[in-house]
């Protein structure tokens, strides 16, 4: 329990080097240690968050802490108090009150986090009003610890790295696109140009009412009693993050660390985002069967071949090699591309290490496989989620004068997501565009209005 008090006192950014004794800096280092052996982060230690009262500093302003807080987190605090340190008392008093608190291998740990991301903006600006930088305070503590400066942790969301990844994907769905259909970039533009907007407008509104299906589905994949708003910005969340991981994993990484904020244990989290992403594969491969057993229109023409409708049959091979063309397209990046194979690997072996750790959670998340009604919200929330999907894309098909059977847009948008979550590509950028080409073009859509 933490009680909660107002106290009075001025911020450490008003206070002088003489007004903040060594006591003091090793004391504020006791009750951040105290607290993260309480399992909470504060998430926001700067300047204006340090308070001076009594001669003592004091933690103050507790609205971006967590529970449990996670070690990046825990990190990030000792990153920040060490930094406040310094910039209220000079270096050297900072690291040699950290070292007394935390140990030397203990502030090694900490200094990966000494980095601009993690320090945040307040305080970098009152970085770059000292004569130091974050580097020599770097420096400084490593040679206290006696260990090398380490590389910085991985906890930076953007990067000139990540940018140019994601634009490497882009020119190699382009070029993947221009490889396997010849592109007329002129046809294209003039697609683009006489295009309703007001209809495209419709799709874009039509767009976030999608998550509410998914919203349902997790709310059916867990035991504990959750609610549907937290549920939904979760979903919108997960839209966000996997412009930076693969879209599989970015749902059960970020499924994960919301069930924790719940209560519920690591190893049935895990487990609980998983059987959520497998309940939406089961689905996608439902419809695919549904379209294919039923004699529903399907695909009309060979993938790659003329844009003219033959018959209305879906019983083209198309559909075989559009589905054999991305899996090979999966293998391919997984195993050619060093980020994703190493991402693979690290998967596998965390997988098998985790193994037996996780039985009994695992155990106790599978229960709702054996709750109808939770299979039946998991079930009907992808379900709806495809749909309506499906419903987006024949819409912005009709923005451009075309349109396809009901089926038709559920099987191209469920294969392109079946796919996409296999392939491990931050955001499928690149793989969803030359996916939904293919599939229009199986439908027998001109290759300009496909693209576009």
């Amino acid at each position: 329990a933490i009680l909660v008090t107002r106290a009075g006192g001025r911020s450490l950014r008003d206070a002088g080097p003489d007004d903040v004794s060594d006591d003091a800096l090793r004391e504020a280092w006791r009750q951040l240690l105290a607290l993260h052996a309480a399992g909470v982060s504060h998430g926001n230690i700067d300047m204006d968050r340090l308070q001076l009262s009594d001669g003592a500093i004091v933690l103050t302003d507790f609205r971006d802490a967590a529970v449990p807080g996670l070690p990046q987190d825990l990190f990030s605090d000792r990153a920040r108090l060490l930094v406040a340190g310094a910039l209220a008392c000079g270096q050297d008093r900072a690291i040699s009150a950290a070292v007394s608190a935390l140990g030397r291998e203990g502030l090694a740990d900490v200094l990966g986090y000494v980095q601009p991301p993690v320090v945040g903006r307040s305080m970098r600006r009152d970085v770059r009003e000292r004569p130091w930088k974050l580097n020599d305070l770097l420096a400084g503590a490593a040679a206290a610890c006696d260990v090398p400066a380490p590389e910085p942790a991985p906890v930076a969301r953007m990067s000139a790295r990540s940018l140019a990844a994601s634009a490497f994907f882009v020119v190699v769905a382009w070029a993947l696109l221009s490889w396997l259909l010849t592109l007329d970039f002129a046809a294209i533009w003039s697609a683009l140009l006489g295009a309703d907007w007001a209809v495209l407008g419709l799709a874009l509104a039509l767009s976030p009412l999608i998550q509410p299906g998914l919203a349902l589905a997790t709310l059916g994949s867990s035991l504990a009693r959750l609610r549907y708003g937290p549920a939904l910005m979760l979903e919108y969340a997960i839209q966000f993050i996997s412009l930076t991981l693969p879209s599989t994993a970015a749902r059960v990484g970020v499924q994960v660390q919301f069930f924790r904020r719940f209560g519920i244990t690591a190893a049935t989290a895990v487990t609980m985002g998983v059987i959520g992403s497998l309940s939406g594969f089961a689905v996608q491969l439902a419809l695919i069967l549904v379209v294919l057993l039923a004699d529903l229109p399907g695909f009309t023409t060979q993938v790659l071949g003329s844009a003219a409708p033959a018959d209305d049959s879906s019983s083209d091979p198309g559909l075989i090699v559009f589905a054999l063309g991305f899996l090979m397209a999966g293998v391919v990046v997984a195993l050619v591309v060093p980020a994703s194979r190493r991402r693979l690997v690290q998967l596998v072996r965390a997988a098998r290490r985790s193994a037996h750790e996780q039985a009994s959670g695992a155990s106790e998340a599978l229960q709702v496989l054996r709750r109808p009604g939770k299979v039946g919200r998991m079930t009907g929330g992808n379900l709806v989620a495809q749909l309506l999907s499906a419903v987006v894309l024949g819409v912005c098909l009709h923005a451009f004068g075309y349109s396809a059977t009901m089926s038709q847009l559920v099987l191209i948008h469920t294969v392109v997501s079946l796919f996409g979550g296999l392939i491990p590509v931050p955001g499928n950028i690149g793989v969803a565009e030359a996916g939904y080409t293919l599939g229009l073009r199986a439908i027998g859509i001109p290759s300009a209005e496909a693209v576009s």
